[in-house]
């Protein structure tokens, strides 16, 4: 609910992406994570290549985002989230810190290595005030001016990918959907590994099984 409100009062600003929203999750293969009895080395497989996939995506989003707010609300900062602000602050996006709770990390202060991400190092506490901050940080970056980020060859390759998988992310969504109940089969001894896995998506939306596109995307 948090993530929404953030969403909402950013909305009619900002071109928003939330990624429980409109990220890549399988909510099928989500669901059988909490049925430990039908868990199988398998079907983790097939549950870790959707995840690669929705990681490359969420790579993808950052590197070509303006800025990014970071809820910091929980008994910790969300793991993920701290990862993600960080991938940004790194290649010099702006990062805005919201938080709303009194629980902090050492007395009045949250922890330093997180809230330096948000270069005022000021939390916003209340949502209404976030468009505001935003439009701030926008227009003074910390990143100067003509300054371009140079990825690593690993990020770079998820960038690229994950670029693909944001321009075909419904038929993508539709295909894996519709092989959920085969992927661990197509799996079974092949280690998928990011140069190949925009091969076996684009086999999937054309319509090839899983067991087939898998092979020919991942054997070779």
């Amino acid at each position: 609910n948090g993530q929404l409100a953030i969403s909402a009062v950013l909305k009619p600003t900002f071109n928003v992406y939330l990624a429980p929203v409109d990220g890549v999750e399988i909510l099928s293969l989500i669901d059988l994570l909490d049925k430990p009895a039908l868990l199988s080395p398998l079907f983790l497989r097939a549950a870790l290549l959707v995840q690669q996939i929705g990681w490359a995506h969420e790579i993808y989003q950052l590197l070509s985002c303006d800025a990014l707010v970071l809820n910091m609300d929980g008994r910790v900062p969300d793991e993920g989230a701290v990862v993600e602000a960080a991938t940004a602050y790194t290649a010099g996006k702006p990062v805005i810190i919201y938080k709303d709770t009194s629980v902090t990390f050492w007395d009045f202060f949250d922890n330093p290595m997180v809230a330096a991400l948000d270069s005022t190092w000021q939390v916003i506490a209340k949502v209404r005030k976030l468009p505001g901050a935003l439009t701030a940080a926008l227009a003074n970056p910390p990143a100067t001016k003509g300054f371009v980020y140079a990825p690593p060859p690993n990020i770079e390759a998820a960038y690229q990918f994950g670029e693909w998988v944001s321009a075909n992310r419904r038929p993508l969504m539709a295909a894996l959907r519709a092989a959920a109940n085969d992927l661990p089969a197509a799996l079974r001894g092949l280690e998928p590994d990011m140069g190949s896995m925009q091969s076996f998506a684009k086999a999937l939306i054309a319509g090839e099984n899983a067991r087939s596109a898998a092979r020919r995307a991942f054997s070779s």
